[in-house]
């Protein structure tokens, strides 16, 4: 939700950016602790940390957008 609330461009990564029902995506920060999660066990915390919100459409698409430039 912080993507949503600052202003501030925070990264934008997404699961699969070929699916168009928009799926999950995550910030800067939490791409970095996936690429060093070296574990199937830190991988199943980074997702719990992560703590995804179900976000509508229209948020999502002005999220991706806010947080990519």
């Amino acid at each position: 939700m912080a993507a949503i609330k600052n202003s501030i461009a925070l990264g934008f990564y997404e699961h699969d950016e070929g699916d168009l029902g928009r799926r999950g995506a995550w910030c800067s920060a939490c791409e970095d602790r996936w690429q060093t999660a070296e574990s199937e066990e830190e991988q199943e915390q980074w997702f719990v940390d992560c703590d995804f919100k179900i976000v509508c459409a229209n948020c999502w698409d002005n999220s991706k957008k806010q947080n990519i430039g």
